[in-house]
Protein backbone atom coordinates (compact mmCIF):
# COMPACT_ATOMS: atom_id res chain seq x y z
CA UNK A 1 0.00 0.00 0.00
CA UNK A 2 1.37 3.62 -0.93
CA UNK A 3 1.99 6.29 1.56
CA UNK A 4 -0.82 8.50 2.68
CA UNK A 5 -1.55 10.62 5.13
CA UNK A 6 -5.18 10.14 5.81
CA UNK A 7 -7.31 7.26 4.98
CA UNK A 8 -11.05 6.57 5.52
CA UNK A 9 -12.49 2.91 5.64
CA UNK A 10 -16.12 2.83 5.21
CA UNK A 11 -17.56 -0.56 4.31
CA UNK A 12 -17.69 -1.90 0.78
CA UNK A 13 -18.52 -5.61 -0.58
CA UNK A 14 -16.53 -4.00 -3.51
CA UNK A 15 -13.86 -2.71 -0.98
CA UNK A 16 -13.23 -6.02 0.52
CA UNK A 17 -12.78 -8.15 -2.65
CA UNK A 18 -9.91 -5.88 -3.97
CA UNK A 19 -8.18 -6.03 -0.08
CA UNK A 20 -4.40 -7.01 -0.55
CA UNK A 21 -2.84 -9.99 1.41
CA UNK A 22 -1.53 -7.14 3.99
CA UNK A 23 -1.19 -3.32 4.38
CA UNK A 24 2.31 -2.07 4.66
CA UNK A 25 2.62 1.41 6.33
CA UNK A 26 5.46 3.34 6.50
CA UNK A 27 7.16 3.99 9.64
CA UNK A 28 7.30 7.87 8.50
CA UNK A 29 3.50 7.89 8.51
CA UNK A 30 1.64 10.12 11.16
CA UNK A 31 -1.77 8.47 11.52
CA UNK A 32 -1.77 5.02 10.52
CA UNK A 33 0.97 1.48 11.67
CA UNK A 34 0.91 -2.03 10.49
CA UNK A 35 2.54 -5.17 11.64
CA UNK A 36 2.47 -8.86 10.20
CA UNK A 37 0.31 -6.89 6.88
CA UNK A 38 -2.24 -5.59 9.94
CA UNK A 39 -3.56 -2.14 9.76
CA UNK A 40 -3.63 -0.11 13.38
CA UNK A 41 -3.54 3.51 14.39
CA UNK A 42 -0.08 5.04 15.23
CA UNK A 43 0.16 3.57 18.57
CA UNK A 44 -1.60 0.16 17.80
CA UNK A 45 -3.92 0.84 20.27
CA UNK A 46 -7.03 0.70 17.60
CA UNK A 47 -7.11 -2.17 15.30
CA UNK A 48 -8.60 -1.49 11.90
CA UNK A 49 -8.58 -3.52 9.55
CA UNK A 50 -7.34 -7.10 9.01
CA UNK A 51 -6.47 -7.75 5.22
CA UNK A 52 -9.46 -10.05 3.91
CA UNK A 53 -6.83 -11.72 1.82
CA UNK A 54 -4.01 -12.81 4.28
CA UNK A 55 -2.99 -15.91 4.58
CA UNK A 56 -3.01 -16.34 8.00
CA UNK A 57 -5.41 -18.79 9.88
CA UNK A 58 -4.99 -18.45 13.95
CA UNK A 59 -4.60 -14.69 14.97
CA UNK A 60 -4.03 -13.22 18.61
CA UNK A 61 -4.44 -9.04 18.82
CA UNK A 62 -1.03 -7.57 20.40
CA UNK A 63 -1.61 -6.84 24.28
CA UNK A 64 -1.25 -3.21 23.26
CA UNK A 65 -4.67 -3.38 21.21
CA UNK A 66 -7.72 -1.69 23.29
CA UNK A 67 -10.32 -1.45 19.86
CA UNK A 68 -11.36 -3.20 17.20
CA UNK A 69 -13.43 -0.75 14.17
CA UNK A 70 -16.58 -1.80 12.82
CA UNK A 71 -16.15 -4.35 10.33
CA UNK A 72 -11.96 -4.65 10.85
CA UNK A 73 -12.10 -8.32 10.28
CA UNK A 74 -14.43 -8.32 8.01
CA UNK A 75 -14.86 -11.49 5.79
CA UNK A 76 -11.37 -12.31 7.00
CA UNK A 77 -10.19 -16.03 6.71
CA UNK A 78 -9.39 -16.87 9.69
CA UNK A 79 -10.24 -20.06 11.79
CA UNK A 80 -9.28 -18.80 15.12
CA UNK A 81 -8.97 -15.41 16.67
CA UNK A 82 -8.33 -14.15 20.17
CA UNK A 83 -9.19 -10.88 21.21
CA UNK A 84 -6.84 -10.89 23.86
CA UNK A 85 -7.27 -7.43 25.56
CA UNK A 86 -9.74 -5.79 23.75
CA UNK A 87 -12.33 -3.81 25.82
CA UNK A 88 -14.38 -1.97 23.15
CA UNK A 89 -15.33 -3.55 19.34
CA UNK A 90 -17.50 -2.15 17.08
CA UNK A 91 -20.71 -3.07 15.25
CA UNK A 92 -19.88 -5.82 12.50
CA UNK A 93 -16.67 -5.97 13.94
CA UNK A 94 -16.08 -9.66 13.13
CA UNK A 95 -18.34 -10.05 9.76
CA UNK A 96 -19.16 -12.83 7.29
CA UNK A 97 -15.94 -14.65 9.21
CA UNK A 98 -17.41 -17.59 7.34
CA UNK A 99 -14.25 -19.99 8.08
CA UNK A 100 -14.49 -18.82 11.81
CA UNK A 101 -14.61 -22.18 14.28
CA UNK A 102 -13.28 -20.71 17.45
CA UNK A 103 -13.19 -17.27 19.01
CA UNK A 104 -11.66 -15.91 22.34
CA UNK A 105 -13.01 -13.01 23.60
CA UNK A 106 -10.39 -12.22 25.70
CA UNK A 107 -9.95 -10.85 29.74
CA UNK A 108 -11.04 -7.05 29.20
CA UNK A 109 -13.91 -6.70 27.17
CA UNK A 110 -17.05 -6.33 29.08
CA UNK A 111 -19.89 -5.16 26.71
CA UNK A 112 -20.86 -6.63 23.80
CA UNK A 113 -22.24 -4.48 21.23
CA UNK A 114 -25.16 -4.73 18.82
CA UNK A 115 -23.93 -6.60 15.84
CA UNK A 116 -20.38 -7.54 17.05
CA UNK A 117 -20.19 -11.09 15.66
CA UNK A 118 -22.24 -11.44 12.44
CA UNK A 119 -22.53 -14.26 9.65
CA UNK A 120 -19.88 -16.30 10.94
CA UNK A 121 -21.21 -19.47 10.15
CA UNK A 122 -18.40 -22.12 11.44
CA UNK A 123 -18.79 -20.97 14.70
CA UNK A 124 -20.51 -24.09 16.79
CA UNK A 125 -20.56 -22.72 20.08
CA UNK A 126 -19.39 -19.49 22.10
CA UNK A 127 -18.31 -19.40 25.49
CA UNK A 128 -18.41 -15.69 27.14
CA UNK A 129 -15.12 -15.29 29.44
CA UNK A 130 -16.35 -13.83 32.92
CA UNK A 131 -15.16 -9.87 32.36
CA UNK A 132 -18.15 -9.10 29.98
CA UNK A 133 -20.79 -7.95 31.85
CA UNK A 134 -23.78 -6.86 29.32
CA UNK A 135 -25.11 -8.21 26.23
CA UNK A 136 -26.28 -5.56 23.34
CA UNK A 137 -29.27 -6.53 21.10
CA UNK A 138 -28.27 -9.13 18.68
CA UNK A 139 -24.61 -8.78 19.85
CA UNK A 140 -24.06 -12.64 17.73
CA UNK A 141 -26.52 -12.56 14.81
CA UNK A 142 -27.29 -14.87 11.45
CA UNK A 143 -24.64 -17.30 12.61
CA UNK A 144 -26.02 -20.01 11.48
CA UNK A 145 -24.85 -22.95 12.51
CA UNK A 146 -24.00 -21.93 16.39
CA UNK A 147 -26.19 -23.74 18.73
CA UNK A 148 -24.53 -23.05 22.13
CA UNK A 149 -23.91 -20.30 24.11
CA UNK A 150 -22.51 -19.97 27.74
CA UNK A 151 -23.24 -16.88 29.43
CA UNK A 152 -20.95 -16.60 32.89
CA UNK A 153 -22.58 -15.06 36.15
CA UNK A 154 -21.09 -11.59 36.09
CA UNK A 155 -23.46 -10.52 33.10
CA UNK A 156 -26.11 -8.52 34.50
CA UNK A 157 -27.51 -7.12 31.67
CA UNK A 158 -29.09 -8.55 28.50
CA UNK A 159 -30.99 -6.74 25.34
CA UNK A 160 -34.13 -7.79 24.76
CA UNK A 161 -32.97 -9.91 21.44
CA UNK A 162 -29.19 -10.50 22.37
CA UNK A 163 -29.36 -13.57 20.71
CA UNK A 164 -29.92 -13.45 16.30
CA UNK A 165 -29.37 -17.02 15.71
CA UNK A 166 -32.60 -18.98 15.78
CA UNK A 167 -32.29 -22.60 17.84
CA UNK A 168 -29.41 -21.57 20.15
CA UNK A 169 -29.15 -22.93 23.18
CA UNK A 170 -28.10 -20.61 26.25
CA UNK A 171 -26.69 -22.24 29.11
CA UNK A 172 -26.03 -19.77 32.48
CA UNK A 173 -26.51 -19.51 35.98
CA UNK A 174 -29.55 -17.72 37.47
CA UNK A 175 -30.41 -17.64 41.18
CA UNK A 176 -27.46 -20.21 42.04
CA UNK A 177 -28.81 -23.07 39.82
CA UNK A 178 -28.03 -24.02 36.10
CA UNK A 179 -30.52 -22.46 33.76
CA UNK A 180 -30.14 -24.20 29.63
CA UNK A 181 -32.82 -22.97 27.94
CA UNK A 182 -34.11 -22.04 24.37
CA UNK A 183 -32.90 -18.44 22.79
CA UNK A 184 -36.48 -17.71 21.43
CA UNK A 185 -37.93 -18.04 25.03
CA UNK A 186 -35.99 -15.97 26.70
CA UNK A 187 -36.87 -12.48 27.92
CA UNK A 188 -34.58 -9.96 29.98
CA UNK A 189 -36.01 -9.57 33.60
CA UNK A 190 -37.24 -6.73 35.39
CA UNK A 191 -36.20 -5.18 38.76
CA UNK A 192 -32.46 -6.13 38.15
CA UNK A 193 -32.88 -9.61 37.24
CA UNK A 194 -31.32 -11.07 34.21
CA UNK A 195 -33.99 -13.04 32.93
CA UNK A 196 -37.87 -13.83 33.34
CA UNK A 197 -38.67 -17.38 33.21
CA UNK A 198 -42.30 -16.72 33.90
CA UNK A 199 -42.54 -14.94 30.03
CA UNK A 200 -40.39 -18.00 29.45
CA UNK A 201 -43.23 -20.35 30.65
CA UNK A 202 -45.82 -18.01 29.05
CA UNK A 203 -44.26 -18.02 25.73
CA UNK A 204 -44.11 -21.82 25.68
CA UNK A 205 -47.74 -22.27 26.56
CA UNK A 206 -48.46 -20.15 23.80
CA UNK A 207 -46.16 -22.62 21.77
CA UNK A 208 -48.16 -25.31 22.87
CA UNK A 209 -51.43 -24.55 22.26
CA UNK A 210 -50.47 -23.25 18.89
CA UNK A 211 -52.21 -25.33 15.51
CA UNK A 212 -48.66 -25.76 14.53
CA UNK A 213 -45.54 -27.06 16.11
CA UNK A 214 -42.22 -26.59 16.06
CA UNK A 215 -39.47 -29.36 15.80
CA UNK A 216 -37.76 -27.53 18.65
CA UNK A 217 -40.47 -27.82 21.31
CA UNK A 218 -40.20 -30.56 22.88
CA UNK A 219 -36.22 -29.79 23.75
CA UNK A 220 -37.55 -26.80 24.74
CA UNK A 221 -39.61 -28.10 27.65
CA UNK A 222 -37.14 -30.75 28.40
CA UNK A 223 -34.83 -27.79 29.47
CA UNK A 224 -36.98 -26.01 31.27
CA UNK A 225 -38.17 -28.88 33.29
CA UNK A 226 -34.48 -30.02 33.58
CA UNK A 227 -33.13 -26.83 35.50
CA UNK A 228 -36.52 -25.87 37.36
CA UNK A 229 -35.81 -22.62 39.11
CA UNK A 230 -38.84 -20.75 39.57
CA UNK A 231 -41.39 -23.30 38.23
CA UNK A 232 -44.16 -24.07 39.65
CA UNK A 233 -45.79 -27.33 40.03
CA UNK A 234 -48.91 -26.37 37.76
CA UNK A 235 -46.19 -25.50 35.26
CA UNK A 236 -44.10 -28.82 36.07
CA UNK A 237 -47.11 -31.00 35.35
CA UNK A 238 -47.75 -28.86 31.89
CA UNK A 239 -44.16 -29.87 30.87
CA UNK A 240 -44.60 -33.27 31.76
CA UNK A 241 -47.84 -33.72 30.12
CA UNK A 242 -46.33 -32.20 26.99
CA UNK A 243 -43.48 -34.56 26.88
CA UNK A 244 -45.14 -37.48 27.33
CA UNK A 245 -47.05 -36.68 24.50
CA UNK A 246 -43.88 -36.57 22.50
CA UNK A 247 -41.35 -38.40 24.30
CA UNK A 248 -40.62 -40.66 21.30
CA UNK A 249 -40.03 -37.93 19.13
CA UNK A 250 -38.18 -36.29 21.69
CA UNK A 251 -35.94 -39.26 22.39
CA UNK A 252 -35.11 -39.99 19.17
CA UNK A 253 -32.90 -36.65 19.30
CA UNK A 254 -31.35 -37.79 22.73
CA UNK A 255 -30.61 -41.24 20.72
CA UNK A 256 -28.55 -39.18 18.52
CA UNK A 257 -26.74 -37.69 20.75
CA UNK A 258 -26.69 -40.31 22.99
CA UNK A 259 -27.67 -38.20 26.16
CA UNK A 260 -28.40 -40.69 29.29
CA UNK A 261 -27.78 -37.88 31.36
CA UNK A 262 -31.19 -36.83 29.63
CA UNK A 263 -32.93 -39.90 30.02
CA UNK A 264 -32.49 -39.65 33.70
CA UNK A 265 -34.05 -36.83 34.15
CA UNK A 266 -36.55 -37.59 32.24
CA UNK A 267 -37.03 -40.67 34.62
CA UNK A 268 -36.46 -38.78 37.60
CA UNK A 269 -39.32 -36.22 36.32
CA UNK A 270 -41.58 -39.13 35.84
CA UNK A 271 -42.29 -38.16 31.62
CA UNK A 272 -40.74 -41.81 30.95
CA UNK A 273 -43.17 -44.41 32.78
CA UNK A 274 -44.81 -47.51 32.62
CA UNK A 275 -47.04 -46.73 29.55
CA UNK A 276 -44.02 -45.57 27.66
CA UNK A 277 -40.79 -47.05 29.04
CA UNK A 278 -41.49 -50.60 26.70
CA UNK A 279 -41.50 -48.34 22.96
CA UNK A 280 -38.36 -46.69 24.17
CA UNK A 281 -35.98 -49.37 25.17
CA UNK A 282 -37.33 -50.82 21.67
CA UNK A 283 -36.16 -47.87 20.29
CA UNK A 284 -33.02 -47.38 22.11
CA UNK A 285 -32.15 -50.61 20.94
CA UNK A 286 -32.74 -50.28 17.31
CA UNK A 287 -30.90 -47.18 17.48
CA UNK A 288 -27.97 -49.23 19.25
CA UNK A 289 -27.67 -47.02 21.85
CA UNK A 290 -26.85 -49.88 24.55
CA UNK A 291 -25.50 -47.57 27.69
CA UNK A 292 -29.38 -46.10 27.20
CA UNK A 293 -30.99 -49.15 26.53
CA UNK A 294 -29.49 -50.59 29.95
CA UNK A 295 -30.30 -47.91 31.56
CA UNK A 296 -33.63 -47.92 31.02
CA UNK A 297 -34.12 -51.85 31.65
CA UNK A 298 -32.41 -51.10 35.01
CA UNK A 299 -35.11 -48.77 36.03
CA UNK A 300 -37.78 -50.63 34.71
CA UNK A 301 -36.85 -54.08 36.38
CA UNK A 302 -36.16 -51.74 39.86
CA UNK A 303 -39.10 -49.09 39.86
CA UNK A 304 -42.01 -50.35 38.02
CA UNK A 305 -44.49 -53.06 37.86
CA UNK A 306 -43.48 -56.75 36.22
CA UNK A 307 -45.59 -57.34 33.13
CA UNK A 308 -45.91 -61.03 31.27
CA UNK A 309 -43.99 -59.39 28.30
CA UNK A 310 -39.90 -59.10 28.83
CA UNK A 311 -37.46 -57.36 26.51
CA UNK A 312 -33.45 -58.55 26.67
CA UNK A 313 -30.45 -56.62 25.55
Amino acid sequence: MKAVRRMEFKFSAKEYKERAPEFCIPEDNPDYSSEDGVLFNKDKTVLLRFPTESPVRHYKLPDSVEEIRAYSFGKCRLESLDLNKVRRAGSRALWSCEGLKELDLGTEIQVLTKGMIFGCHGLHSLVLPPNVRELRDCFVEMCSNLNEITIPRTVKKMGRMPFGCGNVIVHFEYNGAAIHVREQSLEPGQNGDLIDLKYYDSTFRQFSLATHRNSYRPLTAFLRLAYPVDLTEEWKELYVKFLRRYVREFAAEIFAKNKVDWVRILVEQNVIFEDNIDCLIEDSAAAGKTAITAFLLDHKRKSLPERDDEFEL
